[in-house]
């Protein structure tokens, strides 16, 4: 079970299919805000910070890099991202994606992958100090 903080936004364009996942995961604990398109994602994915982004939807006239990308960049600390349609045939990582799970959509592995790999808002990364080099 995620931490009740653990927040997701649902991409998907068929309001059904959207409905159906959406109540899934919300049986399993998580917080989720649908959106139907990439740029309604955006503007959610803003206000409420997710931590896991999963989209069935890419625009066609953007490669998976690109727009993983930008939600990447607006979404202030880590974030999954998970695709769900047929896999690429090369690594996912290459489209940006941490995770492509193909359909029809299996949601309890998808969760068991969400909620292992969750970072808590308040969780911190250790960093290493670097030594500031004199002139």
């Amino acid at each position: 079970m995620p931490p009740k903080s653990a927040r997701v936004v649902l991409v998907e364009a068929d309001a059904q299919l959207r409905a159906t996942w959406s109540r899934e995961l919300r049986a399993r604990g998580w917080d989720v805000r649908e959106a139907r398109d990439i740029h309604s994602a955006l503007d959610v994915m803003i206000q409420h910070q997710p931590h896991a982004v999963i989209t069935a939807t890419q625009p066609s006239d953007a490669t998976g890099s690109h727009f993983v990308r930008t939600f990447r960049s607006v979404v202030e600390h880590d974030v999954k991202i998970v695709g769900v349609g047929p896999v690429p045939p090369d690594d996912t990582s290459s489209a940006g994606f941490d995770l492509i799970c193909e359909l029809p959509l299996d949601i309890d592995q998808l969760h068991t992958a969400l909620a292992t790999s969750h970072d808590s808002a308040d969780d911190r990364k250790p960093t290493t100090e670097i030594k500031r080099l004199d002139s």
